[in-house]
């Protein structure tokens, strides 16, 4: 019986041999999955401290707007939390 599952895995092993640096990439992708999900939250947290509370934009999220949209009182964000409800509102 263990030699039939060391044959098994040996046979496992040569016909996976080609494929390695493509389940190294499926791996690497599983690690990164969590903390990408992590990070989910973060634009409506950013929506609503801006519009909502008196924080600034941060530094990244100001100098990636164009210059048009910088304002002291963002009101273009004040559309973008009811967008992101608006799906879940019609069920």
């Amino acid at each position: 019986m263990a030699s039939t599952d060391l044959a098994l895995y040996r046979r496992l092993w040569r016909e996976a041999r080609p494929y390695w640096p493509h389940l190294a990439g499926m791996f690497l992708l599983s690690l990164l999955a969590t903390p990408i999900a992590l990070l989910v939250p973060l634009p409506m947290k950013i929506i609503v401290d801006s519009v909502l509370g008196s924080h600034p934009l941060p530094r990244l999220v100001d100098t990636l707007l164009p210059p048009a949209l910088h304002s002291k009182t963002p009101s273009w964000l004040s559309w973008s939390p009811s967008c992101w409800a608006l799906p879940w509102s019609a069920n």
